[in-house]
C-alpha cells in the first residue's frame, strides 16, 4: 500500500519539496519522486504514514474528524494547505474554492468561521462532457454533474490574507488585488427575523477551557451567573485558606472577622468595576449598570476543611459550607445596602421584589438556620433600598485557584498529590495543605508522596498515613455523587445567583445512578449540575488512576 502526492510541476514544486522533506524528517521515509506530463509525482509505502492517511481519509465525503478537535494553527495550517492546492485567486481578488461534495465546502465554510471569515457556497449546476486521454493512451469521455462554489469576499478576504495565507505565489497575487479592490465593511445585514417554532436544546460545559464551538462560534456558557440579555459577567473570589489563622498552641481557626473584611474591599471592587469597565457595545453597559449585577465567590474552601481537620462531606463540613456562605451573601448585601445609601439604588430597584420585604435566597425562608440577623438587613434594604440586584456566586476559578495554590471553587481536591517526570527527574505537586500537616507528622518524603500519586492522589487505602489524615483528606472521586450534590446544595440555600460545581462520579457509575444525581440535585434547590463520570472520554483536563475507586469510597462511607 503507498500513498500518492501530485504536484503541479510549474506552480507547485517548492510545496512538493517541502513534503518530501517533512516525510523523510518526521517519518523516516524512504520518498519515491518522479515528474511526467507536468506533473510531480510524490509517494511513500512506510505503513505508519499509510495509516494515518487510512485514518485521515475515513470519511471520503467530508474534512477529516481531526480538523474539529486541533488547534488554532494546526486548523490554519490546514486551510491554508486546502486553499493553495484547490482554491484560486479570481481577477477581483475574491477567494474561491470549488468541489462537487457541498458538504465539505459546508465544514470548510464552518471553519472559516473561527478566525472571523465569512464566505457564501453557491451552486453551478450546468452539466457538461469532455474528453480525456489516460496515462496508458486510453481515450476516456466524463461528464460534470455541476459543482459548489465557496467563495470569500469583501473585509474577510483581508483577514484571511492576514490570518491563513496561501503558499506564496498566491498570496502575492491575493495581496496585489486586494491593493487594487475595495473592501468593504465586515457587518451582516439583518434582513428578516422569523419565528419558526419551539426546538429541544442542550446545555453542557467544558472544563477547564470553559467554551466550546457552536456553528462557527466560540461561546463560553457557564454555570455559575445566569444573565439577562445583554448583561456582563462581574465576579471575584475571595480565597477562604487565607482566613485560616493559628493560635498559640498550633491549632487552626477560621477568622470571621478577617473574612468580614474582605468581603467589604472585595464587594466594592466589584462594585467599582461596573463604572470604570469599558464595554464593547452601549446595549451591554446599559445592562449592566441597569441591575448592577455582581458575583463575589470563595475558593480555597477544600484546603480550608483540611486545615480546621473537617472533612468536606461530614455533617461539620456540610455547617461549615452553608455558614461560609450564608456570611459572604449576608455582608455582601449589607455593603451594598451601605453603598445604596451612599451612591443610590440600582436603576431597575422599583421592578424588583426587594420593596415587598422579598430576598434572593432561598435560606432567609428558612429562619430555623439563620446564623446572621436576616430580619434586620431586610428592614435596612426597606429603608436605604440595595445597590446590586444579586451580589453572589461561586466561580470554578479553575485559573486563579492554580495561581494562588489552593483547592477551586466549592470543590473538594481532585488530587492530593501527583507526579511530573522530567528529563532531570520525578517532581512531586502536593496540596498545600497536606504538605504542612505532612511535615509536621513527620511523613513527609518522597516514597509516601510516590505512593499517594500512584492512589491516584488520595489516601484512601494507604496503611502508612494514619487514619486521622485519612479522615480528614478526602478527594473527589474519595466521595460518594449524593454528598457532592449535598454540598452544592446546602451552598445554595444563601447564594444569590448559581454555583459552578462538578459532581464528580467514578467509572463504574451507572445511568441509573446518573438520573438519581440529577433528581436529586433538582429537588434539593441546585439551580444547575454538572456530572463528570470518571474516564468517560479518552481525554479529561484532570486525570487520577481509577482502579482502586471502589474501595476507596467504601473506604469514606465507613
Amino acid at each position: 500500500e503507498k500513498v500518492f502526492f501530485y504536484f503541479n510541476a510549474n506552480s507547485e514544486r517548492e510545496v512538493s519539496e517541502y513534503v518530501k522533506e517533512l516525510l523523510e524528517k518526521k517519518f523516516g521515509a524512504n520518498v519515491s519522486k518522479f515528474e511526467r506530463n507536468n506533473e510531480i509525482w510524490i509517494y511513500v509505502s512506510k505503513k505508519e504514514v499509510v495509516d494515518i492517511f487510512k485514518k485521515l481519509m475515513r470519511k471520503k465525503t467530508s474534512l477529516p474528524e481531526i480538523v474539529f478537535v486541533a488547534n488554532a494553527e494546526f486548523v490554519k495550517g490546514f486551510l491554508s494547505g486546502l486553499f493553495s492546492a484547490d482554491g484560486y485567486v479570481d481577477k477581483d481578488g475574491a477567494i474561491r474554492l470549488t468541489s462537487s461534495n457541498k458538504d465539505l465546502l459546508k465544514e470548510t465554510q464552518l471553519l472559516l468561521t473561527l478566525f472571523g471569515i465569512f464566505s457564501k457556497i453557491y451552486e453551478r449546476p450546468y452539466k457538461r462532457k469532455f474528453e480525456y486521454v489516460t496515462v496508458n493512451g486510453e481515450k476516456r469521455e466524463y461528464e460534470t454533474n455541476g459543482y459548489f462554489e465557496l467563495i470569500i469576499k469583501n473585509y474577510s478576504r483581508k483577514i484571511f490574507e492576514e490570518k491563513i495565507k496561501l503558499i506564496d505565489y498566491k498570496n502575492e497575487k491575493l495581496f496585489d488585488r486586494l491593493k487594487k479592490t475595495k473592501i468593504d465593511d465586515n457587518f451582516v445585514k439583518v434582513s428578516r427575523v422569523e419565528y419558526v417554532g419551539e426546538k429541544l436544546v442542550y446545555d453542557f460545559s467544558v472544563p477547564g477551557f470553559n467554551r466550546y464551538i457552536s456553528n462557527g462560534i466560540i461561546s463560553h456558557n457557564c454555570g455559575e451567573q445566569p444573565l439577562y440579555e445583554y448583561e456582563s459577567c462581574n465576579l471575584g473570589s475571595i480565597n477562604l485558606y487565607a482566613m485560616i489563622k493559628f493560635d498559640e498552641n498550633g491549632n487552626a481557626y477560621f477568622d470571621w472577622e478577617d473574612y468580614k473584611r474582605t468581603i467589604e474591599v472585595a464587594y466594592r471592587f466589584l462594585d467599582n468595576v461596573i463604572d470604570v469597565n469599558k464595554y464593547p457595545i452601549e446595549k451591554i453597559a446599559k445592562a449592566s449598570k441597569n441591575v448592577r449585577r455582581i458575583g463575589l465567590g470563595y475558593m480555597g474552601l477544600a484546603d480550608a476543611l483540611f486545615a480546621l481537620r473537617i472533612p468536606y462531606n461530614s455533617e461539620e463540613g456540610f455547617k461549615f459550607i452553608e455558614r461560609v456562605s450564608e456570611f459572604l451573601t449576608y455582608y455582601a448585601m449589607y455593603y451594598s445596602v451601605e453603598r445604596a445609601k451612599e451612591r443610590g439604588v440600582f436603576p431597575f430597584y422599583d421592578l424588583t421584589s426587594y420593596k415587598k420585604g422579598e430576598m434572593p435566597v432561598e435560606g432567609f425562608y428558612h429562619k430555623e438556620i439563620w446564623n446572621l440577623d436576616w430580619e434586620d438587613l431586610k428592614d435596612r434594604i426597606l429603608k436605604y433600598g440595595i445597590r446590586n440586584v444579586e451580589v453572589t456566586s461561586v466561580a470554578p476559578t479553575g485559573s486563579i485557584s492554580m495561581f494562588f495554590d489552593v483547592s477551586s471553587g466549592i470543590e473538594p481536591q481532585f488530587s492530593l498529590v501527583f507526579e511530573k517526570r522530567v528529563t532531570v527527574g520525578s517532581f512531586f505537586y502536593t496540596d498545600i495543605e497536606l504538605e504542612r500537616q505532612l511535615k509536621k507528622e513527620n511523613y513527609y518524603n518522597d516514597n509516601i508522596l510516590k505512593k499517594i500519586a500512584d492512589n491516584g492522589g488520595s489516601l484512601q487505602g494507604l496503611e502508612e498515613i494514619p487514619g486521622h489524615l485519612r479522615k480528614v483528606f478526602v478527594t473527589a472521586l474519595d466521595i460518594p455523587w449524593w454528598d457532592h450534590v449535598r454540598a452544592q446544595a446546602v451552598a445554595q440555600l444563601w447564594i444569590t445567583t448559581s454555583i459552578s460545581k462538578t459532581i464528580n462520579m467514578p467509572s463504574f457509575t451507572t445511568v441509573d445512578d446518573v438520573l438519581e444525581a440529577y433528581k436529586a440535585a433538582y429537588k434539593m434547590g441546585c439551580k444547575g449540575v454538572t456530572i463528570y463520570r470518571e474516564g468517560s472520554k479518552s481525554k479529561q483536563v484532570l486525570y487520577a488512576p481509577s482502579q482502586a475507586e471502589e474501595k476507596r469510597i467504601f473506604e469514606v462511607l465507613k
